[in-house]
């Protein structure tokens, strides 16, 4: 069984409470509810894992809801009856593997590489190829996994083919 804790909303008090850093970010349910009031009362269960969806995809996966960050929006979820998978997705009554993204637009990429801090070093791993292969790049509209210009990058960065698949899977998502 899998039990849903609620869809929280991150917001700004109007003061921090008293033994918050300054910093804590704070989200609460439709009803009001607090996530941190939320969190304590959620037992570390053993057999149990939390998982924190966010648009339906799984971000955050464990034994203890407290680890979370606070996302703009997220679901919090407790399941005994399967090992959540971050990037998975959950429907609220199955998890799926996401779709093998094999194709997504410059664009798409460039923001998936910034977003996962591997811009820089794709830049550097492109600035040792062809001018051939760097003008695809600059000019390209769209990047196939499978293209030459994309394995030469990925293979000189050291990069394996999973993590090729999650960042082609995260890019679909911009």
């Amino acid at each position: 069984m899998t039990d849903f804790i609620g869809t929280f909303r991150r917001y700004a008090p109007t003061t921090i409470p008293h033994g918050y850093p300054a910093n804590a970010m704070f989200a609460k349910r439709a009803d009001g509810y607090d996530w941190y009031a939320t969190i304590a009362r959620l037992p570390v269960m053993a057999g149990h894992k939390y998982f924190m969806a966010c648009g339906g995809r799984i971000v955050s996966v464990s034994d203890d809801p407290g680890l979370f960050g606070v996302l703009p929006e997220f679901s919090v979820y407790r399941t005994a009856d399967f090992e959540p998978t971050v990037g998975h997705y959950w429907d609220g009554a199955v998890m799926r593997a996401p779709d093998r993204v094999v194709e997504v637009t410059a664009l798409q990429l460039r923001k998936a590489l910034r977003a996962a801090d591997l811009l820089g070093a794709f830049d550097i791993a492109l600035s040792r190829l062809s001018d051939d292969a760097r003008d695809e790049w600059a000019y390209g509209l769209a990047f196939r996994k499978d293209t030459p210009v994309i394995a030469a990058v990925w293979g000189a960065m050291g990069m394996d083919a999973a993590a090729l698949d999650a960042l082609f899977a995260a890019a679909a998502d911009y």
